[in-house]
């Protein structure tokens, strides 16, 4: 036994010798992801809504089938999220800020899975430098500091493309299919754009498929692919069994509205916008679109011959990969948000890296490298530089606002509401039904009569508020005004019915 320990520890110490500046890398990611962390970490409508359910599932109060709606076409994700993230909420004791730590490892974890598999796949220095600039890249880092269903999509997407290359050395493997199509739906749970990289590598298993003599077994394997995702998606499809396909449908508004769209931006308008916003969030660096659009197609292009001379699958499938999420990208009449582009990142970070000359006699080519490095890492850090700054604590805010509102409740059950509408009250409401669990918080789109009700003013004109149209305000009874408070920004109405008036 301790002849294996000293065996391991040895072989240990030897793999870190061999990639400390990896580890170095990774270190510094991790001071990144943790600097000033809670006090910046986002904790608002979203945050609160699914640290409300990721509590009913560790409480076995809930187990849901779907996960949260999208901006666009309220079309809903998978529920994995909410379970891949629901260990770090009970580790933290309830703590919302569990699940941002959570985000930093698997962030982490991402990071050095890419540097494995690409040094792996394709080349070490490739991998190094994909993994330096991925760690620096503001938006990674931005997105790596708190809980949000995409933000995890870039390693899911690029574990999809592992588990592509795991199943192209064996095409006709059952195993290795079920594997690739359950990773596929795991990370279109996070996010329906990464459908985008799971059309593309099937297109390809499917090329695969046509120049094979193998027909019959890699069709076969095409039915495991299917059933793997069947497997993990199977709560949203009986979700949308149990209702009439809501998903389905909505997918099919969404894109018959975008197609019968008259007077919008053309197909390369919207082409040359996701480009110029997709060099813009990788370079931190405001480009005019003809410089963005050189450097995109520069890249790809001299990306593609490269693939071409090396005859390097690994390198064609992401050249691939990045010319089709681009064009159908540009299919969505949607905002550019950074997020949405979170399964290509890896991709375009694997052609920038992998064009760079990496010839170990040529000490031009590596001032080059580092150059070009430099420059990226220097104008992502400087974006970085609000992270030195403690930030306005966004839980603490949501508890002082939940404990100001929670002192005075007074019946029950009660119900709490925003003006405007677009302030959302689900951080409130998860430390209210913590905190003060013998009176019942009535859900947002219960139709019952609440017996008081707390309006959460966040205009600079409050007057009227009594008078607002929105439902649970206009619905309320007799409402008569019984205080009025400050409560974190809002300025808080609480109303109870006039019984006076109900009884005439």
């Amino acid at each position: 036994m301790r002849f294996h320990i000293r065996t391991i520890l040895a072989n240990l110490g030897n793999q870190c010798r061999n990639h400390w500046a990896v580890i170095v890398v990774l270190i510094i990611g991790a001071v990144l992801r943790l600097i000033n962390l809670e006090s910046q970490v986002t904790f608002l409508g979203d945050q609160g809504r699914d640290a409300r359910i990721m509590r009913d599932i560790i409480l076995l109060r809930d187990l849901p089938a779907i996960g949260p709606p999208t901006s666009i076409g309220q079309i809903y994700s998978g529920p994995f999220f909410y379970y891949l993230m629901a260990p770090f909420l009970l580790l933290s004791g309830l703590n919302p800020v569990g699940p941002a730590y959570g985000t930093v490892l698997l962030s982490i974890l991402g990071l050095l899975t890419i540097y494995i598999i690409t040094a792996k796949l394709y080349h070490k220095g490739v991998a190094f430098c994909v993994v330096l600039l991925m760690t620096t890249s503001w938006i990674n880092t931005t997105y790596s500091r708190f809980s949000w269903n995409p933000n995890p999509m870039p390693y899911f997407s690029f574990l999809t493309m592992a588990a592509y290359f795991y199943l192209h050395q064996k095409p006709q493997s059952i195993y290795r299919g079920v594997l690739f199509g359950a990773i596929a739906g795991l990370s279109l749970q996070l996010h329906y754009l990464s459908g985008f990289i799971t059309l593309g590598l099937l297109v390809l298993h499917g090329i695969q498929l046509v120049r094979s003599k193998q027909k019959r077994e890699i069709a076969v394997s095409f039915l495991a692919i299917a059933a793997g995702g069947i497997a993990v998606m199977s709560p949203l499809l009986l979700f949308e069994l149990k209702h009439s396909f809501l998903n389905t449908h909505n997918l099919i508004t969404l894109f018959s509205n975008m197609a019968q769209s008259e007077g919008g931006p053309s197909y390369f308008s919207e082409l040359s916008t996701t480009i110029t916003q997709a060099v813009f969030y990788v370079t931190q660096t405001k480009l005019s679109p003809l410089i963005a659009h050189l450097l995109f197609w520069g890249v790809l292009i001299l990306a593609g011959i490269k693939a071409g001379r090396s005859k390097s699958l690994f390198l064609g499938v992401n050249v691939w990969l990045t010319i089709l999420f681009f064009l159908l990208f540009a299919l969505l009449d949607s905002p550019r948000h950074p997020h949405y582009y979170g399964a290509i990142y890896p991709s375009l970070y694997i052609l920038l890296a992998s064009i760079l000359p990496w010839n170990k006699k040529c000490y031009r080519c590596k001032l080059v490298i580092g150059i070009i490095s430099l420059f990226l890492i220097i104008q992502n850090l400087r974006a970085a530089q609000p992270l030195l700054v403690p930030g306005g604590n966004q839980i603490r805010v949501a508890q002082e606002t939940a404990k100001s509102i929670g002192d005075h409740i007074i019946k029950s059950p009660y119900q709490i509401t925003t003006i405007p509408k677009t302030e959302t009250d689900d951080h409130y409401r998860y430390y209210l039904e913590n905190w003060y669990p013998q009176y019942t918080l009535m859900g947002p789109f219960e139709t019952d009569q609440p017996e008081e009700l707390f309006v959460l003013c966040f205009d600079t004109d409050c007057a009227k508020v009594q008078d607002d149209n929105q439902w649970a305000i206009a619905s309320f009874v007799d409402k008569k005004k019984v205080n009025e408070f400050k409560a974190g920004r809002a300025t808080v109405y609480q109303f109870q019915h006039d019984r006076d008036k109900m009884n005439e």
